[in-house]
């Protein structure tokens, strides 16, 4: 993918943003047809990330 391409499908998919607590959701339009593809992408990055920030199992 062409980093201006992947910028125009992330930034022109309509969104709103909420807050809760101290917690915030971002509501994709699901009837954009790049949605479907921003938030998969978003759920593979939250994926990895909760990888990375797992404490290591002590070895015993």
């Amino acid at each position: 993918w062409e980093p201006k391409r992947l910028r125009t499908r992330l930034f022109t998919t309509p969104a709103t943003l909420a807050r809760t607590g101290r917690r915030r959701i971002l509501h994709l339009a699901e009837h954009h047809p790049w949605a479907a593809l921003v938030r998969d992408g978003l759920a593979r990055l939250r994926d990895a990330t909760a990888v990375l920030a797992a404490p290591a199992a002590a070895s015993g």
